[in-house]
């Protein structure tokens, strides 16, 4: 039912002309790369070309003729021919190469030493696929790139004339019109008024106005009527949740981190972030604030009032990428670089960018700056809060749990000074220093150890090790000593009169319990420390202060050791962190930031070579572009990590790019085609702005206008240009075929959310409550809220976002995919979601008098407007159409039997269901009734004790038709007398009877049955010989007798709940499904 605009109609052959190019298998123009496709190329593919491909097959050195810096040399190939095909990897010697496929006419490359790493071999493949992307050349080249107009500073342009002054609502159109009268062109007519109400209600709201607030409009003669009606959708709440989710596409906003192993996925408080985001937008925050608050929040957030910290989670909410440190501060600076100031830093991570003014030192300044920066461990409270019932027994059962984290790993610590394990450190401390070259610490890993521990023991003993000392000169003396001389020199020891005497309590110990074996003697000094631990009597005072001496065993806290857990620990200890932070999300835990605080110790960088932080270069300073510094020499920032100086670098008045971009995406968004075409690349490859005077003069009003976005909107939205209709003529195709001048509005179809929402608010059904935790849409897609409070899981996005172009949780998304395909169709005509909300709208309706009255309130409630008299008259005929169709086909399972005589079937429906099965009854088995074991499955059952009591599939035919009917019966166990099958149509009577013994199968067939409209046709199964294991495989497959299409399957309709729906809601379905609906004009 989604249909493109007229004026779009090429698309499909765009596409498939785009398709063809890629396949390498049309002649002529190279293709120009996408943005996404650049970015890929330029993060995943130029690195891994750079590295390992460039010495021999780049601009000095060509092996066999072959070079790979360049796309054109690519298609070129070299001495044996070319190596790539695009847009067929697995015919591209390239791929087969680097795969070291075996060939005789590929060589692998590189060596086997020096093979890609798999990632590296799915990137080029995956570029190869793409029908090789590169960097177009279509741009005049800059020499100084300072002189890029979006490096220029926004100057306030001079007002244009224009001949149709007229037209002039406001200076956009002063802008606009010049550029269309340049070009002979001018305004379309104004749009109706019906069709203004819905444009600017969906722009700012995302919602459509009722009937009667479109009559209220349309009969409002007041000259201001519509900026009024402007005014009161900007004020209104539904406006921050609107342009929030512009806002949170650009933020690459999820609740959940990705694939994080064993980690809990989901972030708690990713919520309180969107519900920042909402909230500044219906306060109009300025826009430098709101930059300057997601940057840096936890500085200039001062006082009591702490809920600007949630604004934090625009740097914390990306994806975790395996908890990869390098990876999240790449993530971070490529959302706050593309957001903010639509440049494209990532491919300055491996080197210098290699069109924009944006060198290796650039990126590692903003990677420096947030290496100095952290998650706080605790999320910062957001207050005023008041604490409720709920919130104080959240707060009690979540220290529980923390608890129990504390004491798993203060009962790991503990546990390493038993005796045991004590006399473990002692054995691998005396490997150890006998032989130089032991690696103890592999070795304490080995033996679940902890190195920390073992380095405590080896620094307070091996000073103690001497043959003068009280308590280990023993020891000392004794080692090496054979098992065999063992016992007799101890004896000797303890009896001697030394000059330096053994200490008391080891020698009491000793003579109590005498060692053969040095081992023996090491697990008696195990015994010794492990008693002294916490031992406050005099005896052991000095065993005790060898064991808790200072950066001795005991130094080492719980916390320090979780990182040198064994598998098992680490396990369960990942299990009772994940219990924790599981726990954060219920709905009673207080609302807390996702935060982020300055390092204690800010750092510098180093600049890492090809993006190999296991290589690094020069060093780097805390600094912000230097493109954007007055010389080109950046200041230092001095301030903890540096955030807030990137912060007021970024939104600041004389920032070139800053309000250029923001005044770009908010056109994008009011117009439907941005004024610069990529909005997160102003580089110096970027084409210029249709109209850079409009783009400059609305960036110096909203800078002036203290970076209200609210008035930036307010300015598009009221001006003659937004007021245009979007029909086309000759003259608009024939100069301006794309609209690039604007000389009509863009007819825009509803995104995701308007559409979703849009239902529930016809329905009656949304609830207006702002903000909160996400709701799981994937679970009930009724929940009554609009969809930008729905759970967005960037690692499992359910397939009907993808299916609606949804924005990408993984990347920042600058602009939204718009398509219109079958699938969409078809999950408006088929989703539960659409059929029960048709369902109230159509309960909503039963009270009104005639049908013609039905069929006027579905149209204003769905369409906001009276039909037509054809549309009723059309509508009145569908519907009675609807109400003479024969029901849809359905299947019942029940129990009766067939009677040859009378050639009737009785039938009794099975309404028990257990465990995948139904019974006719809760007793089972049931002798008594002749039901016996009686029972129905999705792919058999068992017939009951009699003929009388045989279980039936009954299928209704719904429309009727020629059928084909498919299946095999079969009964599994040898010792059955067999069952009997039948097929009987209530209308034709017996149509075939087959029998199956046991250990047999029997296919059951019908080539052609004609089954009439309303039919029922019952499949029959009885106990042939007696009961005795009757148990059977039966599920009967209906198809198209000339086409074979599978029409309806017994599995498939096993226990199958039927509902039929009404007339008028299923016309209330199709309304839904409308382009009239989908579309605002």
């Amino acid at each position: 039912m989604f249909l493109l605009d007229p004026i779009d109609m090429k698309a499909p052959a765009l596409v498939l002309l785009a398709g063809l190019a890629l396949t390498g298998r049309l002649a002529g123009a190279e293709p120009v790369p996408t943005a996404a496709q650049l970015e890929f190329f330029e993060k995943e593919v130029r690195p891994i070309l750079v590295e390992n491909c460039y010495e021999c097959h780049g601009p000095k050195k060509q092996k066999s003729g072959l070079r790979l810096d360049s796309r054109a040399f690519i298609l070129k190939g070299g001495e044996v021919g070319p190596v790539v095909v695009p847009g067929q990897p697995e015919q591209s010697r390239l791929i087969l190469a680097i795969n070291h496929t075996k060939r005789k006419d590929v060589e692998a490359m590189p060596d086997e030493e020096k093979k890609l790493a798999p990632k590296e071999i799915a990137a080029l493949t995956e570029w190869v696929r793409q029908g090789l992307p590169w960097p177009t050349t279509g741009q005049p080249e800059i020499s100084d790139p300072r002189k890029h107009w979006a490096f220029q500073p926004i100057a306030a342009p001079a007002l244009p004339k224009v001949a149709k002054t007229e037209r002039v609502r406001n200076d956009v159109d002063r802008f606009v019109l010049s550029k269309l009268e340049a070009n002979g062109l001018t305004y379309s007519p104004e749009a109706p008024k019906e069709t203004l109400i819905r444009r600017a209600y969906f722009a700012l709201h995302g919602l459509p106005p009722s009937a009667a607030e479109v009559e209220r409009f349309v009969a409002d003669r007041d000259p201001q009527a519509y900026d009024k009606l402007v005014d009161r959708l900007l004020a209104a709440p539904a406006f921050g949740e609107r342009w929030g989710r512009h806002w949170l596409d650009v933020a690459r906003y999820a609740d959940t981190k990705g694939y994080v192993f064993e980690e809990e996925r989901r972030y708690a408080y990713a919520y309180t972030y969107r519900d920042w985001v909402v909230g500044a937008f219906n306060q109009d925050m300025p826009y430098d604030r709101f930059l300057k608050l997601q940057l840096a929040a936890d500085a200039l957030v001062t006082g009591e009032d702490t809920r600007d910290l949630a604004a934090l989670g625009f740097l914390t909410l990306g994806r975790r990428f395996l908890n990869n440190q390098q990876d999240i501060i790449d993530d971070r600076i490529d959302v706050v670089m593309r957001g903010t100031q639509g440049l494209t830093m990532a491919c300055a991570r491996c080197h210098d960018h290699k069109s924009d003014p944006l060198p290796a030192t650039d990126y590692y300044a903003l990677y420096a700056i947030f290496n100095s920066s952290e998650e706080p461990k605790d999320k910062p409270l957001l207050k005023p809060f008041t604490p409720t019932k709920d919130s104080e027994e959240f707060e009690k059962e979540l220290a529980a749990k923390e608890a129990k984290v504390v004491d798993f790993r203060t009962s790991r610590r503990e546990g390493s000074f038993s005796a045991v394990k004590t006399t473990a450190y002692l054995g691998v401390l005396r490997r150890s220093l006998a032989d130089a070259k032991f690696d103890d610490a592999q070795e304490a890993k080995r033996l679940a150890l902890y190195p920390a521990i073992l380095s405590g023991w080896k620094k307070t003993l091996k000073p103690r090790l001497v043959a003068t000392d009280p308590q280990f000169g023993l020891w000392a003396r004794l080692v090496g000593t054979p098992d065999d001389a063992f016992k007799a020199k101890l004896a000797a020891e303890l009896l001697a009169k030394s000059a330096t005497p053994i200490d008391p309590t080891l020698q009491a110990a000793l003579t109590k319990k005498m060692p053969t074996k040095f081992d023996e003697l090491v697990a008696a000094y195990g015994e010794l420390l492990a008693t002294a631990r916490g031992n406050p009597t005099l005896e052991f005072k000095p065993w005790r202060a060898l064991i808790e001496a200072a950066n001795g065993p005991t130094t080492p806290t719980a916390d320090s050791l979780v990182g040198s857990y064994v598998v098992a620990d680490a396990q369960k200890h990942r299990s009772l962190i994940r219990e924790v932070e599981a726990y954060k999300t219920s709905p009673k835990s207080p609302p807390r930031a996702m935060a982020m605080v300055d390092k204690a110790q800010p750092v510098n960088g180093n600049v890492f070579l090809r993006g190999n932080p296991g290589r690094p270069g020069k060093n780097v300073t805390r600094h912000y572009l230097e493109i954007l510094a007055p010389d080109g020499k950046p200041v230092d920032f001095k301030r903890g990590s540096g955030r807030l100086e990137l912060a007021e670098a970024i939104a600041n008045a004389n920032n070139p790019l800053t309000a250029r971009v923001m005044v770009n995406r908010v056109w994008d968004q009011i117009f439907g085609q941005p004024l610069v075409e990529t909005p997160s690349d102003f580089g110096v490859r970027t084409a210029a702005p249709t109209n850079p005077a409009l783009l400059d003069g609305l960036a110096t009003r909203f800078i002036a206008d203290q970076w209200s976005t609210k008035k930036l909107i307010r300015t598009l939205v009221t001006s003659a240009a937004f007021r245009q209709a979007s029909e086309t003529h000759k003259a608009g195709l024939a100069k301006d075929p794309e609209n690039r001048l604007l000389w009509r509005m863009h007819r825009r179809r509803a995104d995701f959310e308007t559409m979703r929402d849009s239902i529930l608010v016809i329905s009656g059904q949304l609830e207006p409550k702002l903000g909160g935790q996400p709701f799981d849409l994937v679970a009930n897609f009724n929940t009554p809220r609009r969809t930008i409070y729905a759970m967005i899981d960037r690692q499992n996005l359910p397939a009907v976002f993808r299916t609606f172009d949804f924005a990408n949780p993984d990347y920042h998304v600058a602009r939204r995919n718009e398509t219109t395909t079958p699938q969409q169709a078809l999950w408006m005509m088929n989703h539960p979601f659409t059929r029960q909300q048709a369902d109230k709208l159509a309960e909503k309706i039963a009270t009104a008098g005639s049908d013609e009255d039905k069929v006027r309130q579905l149209y204003r409630a769905i369409l906001a407007r009276d039909p037509k008299s054809a549309e009723i008259k059309q509508a009145l005929t569908y519907v009675t159409e609807v109400r003479q169709a024969p029901a849809p086909a359905n299947w019942l399972s029940g129990i009766g039997g067939y009677d040859p005589q009378t050639k009737k079937v009785t039938f009794t429906e099975m309404k028990v269901f257990k465990k995948d099965t139904l019974n006719p009854s809760d007793k089972y088995p049931d002798a008594a009734s002749g039901n016996g074991h009686a029972s129905l499955t999705a792919k058999g059952g068992h017939p009951g004790n009699d003929a009388q009591h045989a279980v039936i599939r009954r299928w209704s035919a719904g429309g009727g038709g020629e059928f084909r009917i498919d299946g095999d019966l079969k009964v599994s166990t040898p010792q059955s007398q067999g069952v009997r099958a039948r097929i009987v149509s209530a209308q034709r009577g017996l149509l075939g009877e087959w029998t199956c013994l046991g250990g047999a199968s029997v296919p059951v067939v019908l080539e052609k049955a004609v089954i009439a409209p309303g039919d029922t046709v019952d499949f029959i199964v009885d106990d042939l010989n007696g009961p005795n294991s009757d148990g059977f495989t039966w599920a009967p497959v209906l198809k198209d007798a000339r086409t074979g299409e599978v029409i309806d399957a017994a599995s498939a309709g096993f226990n199958r709940k039927s509902s039929p729906q009404t007339p008028w809601s299923s016309l209330a379905q199709i309304l839904f499904a409308s382009n009239e609906f989908n579309f605002a004009e």
